[in-house]
């Protein structure tokens, strides 16, 4: 076993541009294409949750002061479940935690939209509050355990020689995957939302669209109300829970039930292997 010593000596005589030229064959790995693939597009089906839920429930009237307390309460939860993750993600089936918390985080994106639907128009209750509360703490669970989960698995096909490179590389990748796809998800809301501010009778000022956030509040500011018809919240959440249900069982899931049972050794660069 080559000491630890050596390994960090071995990874620090890499230059800068070697550096590069060591990301770039470890990008064409064969099994690593299909893996980065994976972590480009795992997270689209948790995009709208994750940046829209919490906007929308507040416009619906949750105070920003109740968010903070979910906040308080998914803290140790998330501690908990992320040692646990570490450990379950160990043997043969490595990644299994990471694919029953996408299960999981696909269906709590799917009450969370139907919490925001379901709102009471009276003002928020207690029950619901707790009904909010589980559904968030749910999904941050989740989330918790295939960070941990994936960061493990990544952790553990690392070339020792290039740790530092390899695990920067990936887990840089796999937040990329989480990014990317939030521009064109919230543009998408705005496209297919349906929405008219409406002035009261006898005024001068003529209605207009307030689909988007900017119209909405110049709606507010001439005096208007924003009537929306249709939200395109709800579009895009379907649209992308069933995308993501069909990325899951036609190419991620198969794909990386392959890439867990691939030895360590195929996920090694060696230094001398040149183009």
């Amino acid at each position: 076993t080559r000491p630890a010593g050596q390994d960090a000596e071995q990874e620090a005589e890499y230059g800068l541009v070697e550096t590069y030229q060591t990301i770039w064959r470890i990008c064409k790995l064969p099994h690593m294409r299909l893996f980065i693939v994976v972590l480009f597009f795992a997270k689209i089906g948790f995009i709208p949750n994750d940046s829209i839920t919490k906007l929308k429930l507040i416009e619906h009237g949750l105070h920003k002061e109740d968010m903070a307390l979910a906040v308080l309460i998914d803290f140790p939860v998330q501690i908990f479940f992320g040692y646990y993750a570490a450990r379950w993600s160990q043997g043969e089936s490595k990644l299994r935690p990471w694919r029953i918390a996408f299960i999981l985080r696909l269906i709590c994106a799917a009450l969370s939209m139907l919490t925001v639907h379901y709102f009471p128009e009276t003002g928020l209750t207690t029950w619901y509050f707790c009904i909010i509360i589980i559904t968030k703490v749910s999904a941050s669970m989740a989330g918790t355990v295939q960070f941990v989960g994936m960061s493990a698995f990544i952790t553990q096909i690392a070339d020792p020689l290039i740790g530092g490179t390899y695990m920067t590389l990936l887990n840089t990748l796999s937040n990329f995957g989480g990014t990317w796809p939030v521009y064109f998800i919230m543009r998408a809301v705005d496209y297919f939302t349906s929405a008219t501010c409406l002035f009261p009778e006898g005024s001068e000022k003529a209605a207009y669209s307030c689909a988007a956030q900017e119209d909405r509040n110049r709606c507010v500011k001439d005096g208007g109300v924003c009537d929306v018809a249709w939200d395109g919240y709800y579009v895009m959440s379907t649209m992308c829970i069933a995308l993501a249900v069909t990325l899951y069982y036609g190419f991620i899931r198969p794909t990386v039930l392959k890439l867990e049972r691939l030895p360590d050794h195929v996920w090694r660069v060696s230094k001398d292997n040149r183009r």
